[in-house]
């Protein structure tokens, strides 16, 4: 189980990395890590010993890595939108109230990006040449 990565984009203050790994038994697992901003958040590539559990193809799992990239940059928007761009209480002082509204522009790149990558590994798409 060697994980490949699929999905590896990145901006000026954005980088998403996708992973996946197949199973002895077939089950596919993807694994990533995100930095958007000022946040970072990883997930580990799994070993999948329950059938039942995983994915039963590797587009499926890229798919589910990419929901799980935009659900964690739309949580640093939201925040951003939320706090008006003022950075948080515990940041340094001499940081710009702004800062968190001109990187607005790169995020909603990095949301445009995830949702092409989503379209491209869309399971449900025919696949005339594999």
């Amino acid at each position: 189980m060697t994980p490949r990565v699929c999905v590896d984009w990145k901006n000026s203050v954005c980088r998403v990395i996708i992973t996946t790994a197949k199973s002895d038994n077939g089950r596919w697992d993807f694994g990533g890590s995100t930095y958007f901003w000022d946040r970072c958040a990883s997930c580990p590539t799994y070993f999948v010993e329950d059938t039942a559990k995983g994915f039963d193809s590797e587009k499926k799992a890229i798919v589910a890595g990419l929901d799980w990239a935009k659900k964690n940059c739309q949580q640093v928007l939201d925040d951003i939108v939320f706090r008006g761009g003022i950075p948080d209480d515990d940041e340094e002082e001499d940081k710009s109230p702004a800062r968190g509204v001109s990187v607005l522009p790169k995020l909603n790149e990095a949301m445009v990006r995830i949702n092409q990558f989503k379209s491209l590994y869309n399971p449900q798409q025919l696949e005339l040449f594999t």
